[in-house]
């Protein structure tokens, strides 16, 4: 399976400890979590325009987790960021996989072992935003939606933050 292009948004967040133990409680991991009682998390959203597998949409919820139990970590925005690039034990469990072609789906279900899904999906990119919509294929139901504003170029000060965290 190759991706040849398109493009992608990762954005980084927190999510509510709890319900993210409760999603784990069958898993061999534990939660990455925040001193302030969260535990990180990302989302991945992806219009792969040319793959393998046909042009196909992907829309993933990941989790920072571990095999045993960290510290937690002080709050920041660019902690998943950090913890990708510095802190090899640290790894994303994909705990939600939409994708818009029936092959792309079976694929992932078939041969990664991935609890894929399909969706209805909108991207489209200008140069002002991203915007997405993705929705469930049988029942319609709103899966999610949103814009993000596209900066012309990276933000200088959130490049050096995260140089400094680094």
């Amino acid at each position: 399976y190759h991706i040849y292009d398109g493009y992608g948004l990762f954005i980084g967040g927190v999510a509510d400890l709890p319900a993210v133990q409760r999603l784990l409680a069958p898993e061999s991991v534990v939660p990455v979590t925040t001193t302030d009682g969260h535990a990180l998390m990302g989302i991945w959203i992806c219009d792969f325009t040319e793959a393998s597998l046909s042009a196909h949409t992907e829309l993933q919820f990941a989790l920072a987790v571990t095999r045993s139990a960290i510290a937690p970590i002080a709050p920041h925005p660019l902690n998943i960021l950090t913890l990708m690039l510095s802190r090899p034990e640290v790894g994303l469990l994909c705990h939600g996989l939409w994708n818009n072609t029936p092959n792309v789906v079976a694929y992932n279900r078939e041969y990664l072992s991935l609890n894929a899904r399909q969706t209805d999906s909108r991207i489209a990119r200008s140069a002002e935003a991203l915007t997405f919509n993705f929705a469930d294929h049988t029942s319609g139901q709103p899966i999610l939606s949103g814009a993000v504003h596209q900066p012309q170029r990276a933000s200088w000060r959130a490049s050096w933050s995260l140089a400094a965290r680094l």
